[in-house]
């Protein structure tokens, strides 16, 4: 009873029945035929029609008070274009203000179509065909590809329908207010603005205190990983809204193919496999899968896992779980007892998204993170051939193109400046890209302990497309690299960072080529006693520090000292016997290969003692034996018997 209390309040009193499924297939029905007043059918759908415009009416009405309170709406309530056509389409006006109303070019326009889907973007009004009218050309160069447009959100009528007026009105404000800045930025060029238009962000733009290329380097425990993690802030936003699209970029990824495939005509019930490839679950996997022919995919991927009742699949190769079915007319519908039975994570991929809403304050990480290593390859970074199970999920071993970590972060960084992907800019005239790119948002991949790997090898020959005046978007940009599997374009997009550490001490690692070095900003972090802000009673760990150090320094290089985050936060005497034991003497005995003589000018009589080797050889050759006798063997004192004593020694 509350639930339905507060549908009616938010409810206003006059709306229309919600929209059905039928209002699109009226709309459908005679689309592009000329309307008879003698054909009844055509009378019964242009009457059912004009219905439906009502609910048009109300939904625009509803989103417009909701964000322009002196907006005004238009709304031509016929079915039938001036040539008595019936229309494809359903639409209405909003215009945000009087001044755009009285200019009358741009405005918002909220609809249906035939392709079932509503549709809320940003459109001309009134305009001739762009041969014919600047403004109307300059508006489809901006907008680019329909279905792919920025300015274009298509809402699929199957998650709408069975929402309701209020989910339909407030996904429709949040899509409104996201595209607002675009609009305005439009407007000024119809106006006659000079430049070119570059489509806004919907979050702030962040100001990046830092070198595109940066790697902060210093010996072990002076923060260099620390820092990586402080400036991931700089690469979080939160977005004004999420949209549905969103969403679903998030969560399908976590789906197979069949999985994907499965969702979708859970959704939509029955469907052949050219319906199949427009639905939002398979665009959305499509975009984001290396495969060619989706076609192919949803083909195999439904006849794999086809009932094996069903006579009218021929593939023999068929797996569990059985859940599709073909009908003779080559229509696929699904068996939903077997998917709630046997598949709970596609039942539980459909709830989420049945529940989701737009909502504000989503946090968006622009950025990647990864760990070198000693095998860490071209292929691992930028793309390789890599062995995966074919999309019909058989046996059978396969090979395919799969793009690494530095690709997918410029494909990411692309997207940010507004493109689809980074092929698209890469195509993009230079000055369109430029100026996209000069807006966007920035993206980083942080790379920790990068001189682990040969770097020189895992860049291959992509290492000067890193210098700021090569990046897409710069002057001397470079967009003419072809990969070698792929042969797809490549180029480093100008608001990519690239952010790693390198430790100085650490022997194992491979030395950075000259090459690289002069693409990069290096930033040394050196070890800072005065971070230490605690210490166990009557032990002063600055002091001991910095003596530590001053000694290593001399022995080795300032490269082989010790950070002061190992010293930080140690206010007992056991957490400094524990600092000792399994950071600070284990480095030591690293720095020394083990040398305990040289630790023990490190750290003193306290720490390393000396005893003679004496007699202790088999007999053999008693003058070879003796001159070891006077031989001093070094051990390492046990740290848990260590006192503050001990400590102060270092430095007293």
């Amino acid at each position: 009873i509350n639930n339905l209390l507060l549908k009616i309040e938010i409810m206003a009193p006059d709306a229309p029945d919600f929209y059905t499924a039928e209002d699109f297939t009226e709309l459908a029905k005679f689309t592009g035929q000329t309307m008879d007043n003698g054909n009844e059918e055509h009378r019964k759908t242009y009457d059912f029609l004009k219905n439906t415009y009502t609910k048009t009416e109300y939904w625009t009405k509803q989103v417009n008070q909701k964000l322009f309170p002196n907006g005004i709406i238009q709304i031509r309530k016929r079915p039938t274009n001036q040539a008595s056509k019936f229309e494809y389409y359903q639409w209405a006006k909003i215009y945000p203000d009087k001044a755009t109303a009285d200019y009358s070019a741009l405005a918002f326009t909220l609809g249906l179509d035939t392709e079932n889907q509503f549709v809320v973007k940003i459109d001309t009004i009134g305009l001739g065909m762009p041969e014919n009218d600047e403004r109307r050309k300059k508006y489809l160069e901006i907008r680019g590809d329909y279905k792919n447009s920025k300015i274009v959100k298509i809402l699929p009528y199957q998650q709408v329908l069975d929402k309701g007026w209020q989910y339909l009105i407030d996904l429709s404000a949040h899509l409104i207010t996201e595209l607002k800045p675009d609009f305005d930025s439009i407007l000024l060029v119809l106006k006659g603005a000079p430049g070119t238009v570059t489509i806004a962000p919907t979050v702030d733009k962040k100001e990046i205190k830092m070198e595109l290329n940066t790697i902060l380097y210093g010996p072990p425990g002076t923060g260099k990983t620390y820092k990586l993690q402080f400036l991931r802030k700089d690469f979080i936003i939160t977005k004004s809204v999420q949209t549905r699209e969103d969403f679903l970029e998030g969560l399908i990824p976590k789906l197979t193919w069949w999985e994907t495939i499965a969702a979708a005509l859970m959704d939509v019930k029955t469907a052949s496999v050219p319906e199949l490839e427009k639905h939002e679950f398979i665009k959305i996997k499509a975009r984001q899968s290396t495969s060619v022919n989706v076609k192919q995919i949803i083909w195999g991927s439904l006849q794999s896992r086809t009932d094996l009742a069903c006579e009218n699949v021929k593939f023999a190769d068929r797996r569990e779980p059985y859940i599709f079915w073909k009908e003779e007319n080559s229509i696929w519908k699904i068996l939903e007892d077997r998917v709630k039975d046997e598949c709970p994570e596609i039942m539980e991929f459909l709830k989420v998204v049945r529940d989701f809403k737009p909502h504000s304050g989503t946090v968006q990480k622009n950025f990647k993170m990864v760990t070198f290593h000693q095998n860490f390859s071209y292929e691992d970074f930028v793309e390789g051939i890599k062995p995966v199970f074919n999309v019909f999920e058989t046996e059978k071993l396969q090979y395919e193109i799969q793009k690494g970590i530095f690709y997918q972060c410029c494909n990411e960084a692309a997207k940010l400046a507004g493109y689809d992907n980074l092929h698209d800019c890469i195509t993009d005239a230079k000055e369109n890209r430029a100026a996209k790119i000069k807006a966007a948002t920035p993206y980083a991949l942080f790379i920790d302990e990068v001189n682990r790997a040969n770097v020189s090898s895992v860049l291959g020959e992509l290492i000067t497309l890193l210098e700021d005046d090569k990046r897409l978007g710069a002057e001397n940009e470079i967009i003419n690299i072809t990969l070698p599997y792929s042969k797809s374009l490549f180029g480093v997009p100008a608001n990519l960072y690239i952010i790693g550490t390198m430790n100085t001490a650490d022997r194992s690692v491979e030395a950075l080529d000259t090459a690289l070095r002069r693409r990069f900003t290096f930033e040394l972090m050196e070890p800072d006693s005065s971070k230490i802000t605690e210490s166990p009673e009557g032990v002063d760990l600055i002091k001991l520090l910095d003596t530590i150090n001053g000694r290593l320094e001399t022995l080795l290089s300032k490269d082989h000292t010790i950070g002061h985050a190992w010293l930080m936060k140690i206010d007992t005497l056991e957490k400094l016997k524990a600092a000792f034991k399994n950071k600070i003497l284990p480095l030591l005995q690293e720095f020394f290969y083990n040398d305990y003589a040289k630790i023990g000018l490190v750290l003193g009589k306290a720490f390393v003692t000396g005893e003679k080797a004496g007699n202790q050889f088999a007999k053999f050759d008693n003058e070879l034996a003796g001159e070891y006798e006077d031989k001093l063997i070094y051990t390492l004192k046990d740290c848990s018997k260590l006192t503050i004593e001990d400590f102060k020694s270092v430095y007293e």
